[in-house]
């Protein structure tokens, strides 16, 4: 155990060409520090996908359960057409534990699809946060999200 918070700075880039299918999974158990707030670990994350080729797929699964404190907003870039975005997340906190996550689903491309599911779940003095964000692009003809 550490009585000072610590640093988790991280940066992931996907890109998905023509008819291209990536699954990007994270189970993250960081130190959350002890039950009244001392120490743990500061976890912040810039995850960004671009599916760029037609046909193209990025699934963002994450569930969050550690650090002190969690900043994590994948995103994903729909720009080729018919190209399809999904983000399922679930967060876990407890004690002093706080966690702000959600995702950025950018329709461009025709006829792209995105699905989130979000869940956070906080015990005791734990807290969740959800951000989320669906741009529809004025030339992005015919498509569809579901957000949950």
């Amino acid at each position: 155990m550490r009585d000072e918070n610590q640093l988790h700075a991280a940066v992931v880039e996907l890109v998905a060409l023509e008819d291209a299918e990536i699954k990007y999974s994270t189970v993250q158990n960081w130190y959350p520090g002890d039950e009244n707030g001392v120490g743990g670990i500061y976890n912040f994350v810039t995850k960004r996908a671009e599916c760029r080729g037609a046909r193209s797929k990025v699934t963002w699964t994450q569930v969050e359960t550690g650090s002190a404190i969690t900043w994590k907003y994948p995103s994903c870039v729909l720009l080729g057409d018919d190209s399809v975005g999904e983000f399922h997340s679930v967060a876990l906190t407890h004690h002093r534990q706080q966690a702000d996550t959600g995702t950025k689903m950018i329709h461009v491309g025709k006829r792209t699809k995105s699905k989130i599911v979000s869940k956070g779940i906080s015990a005791g003095r734990g807290q969740n946060t959800y951000r989320g964000l669906v741009k529809v692009d004025r030339n992005a003809d015919g498509a569809r999200n579901y957000t949950q």
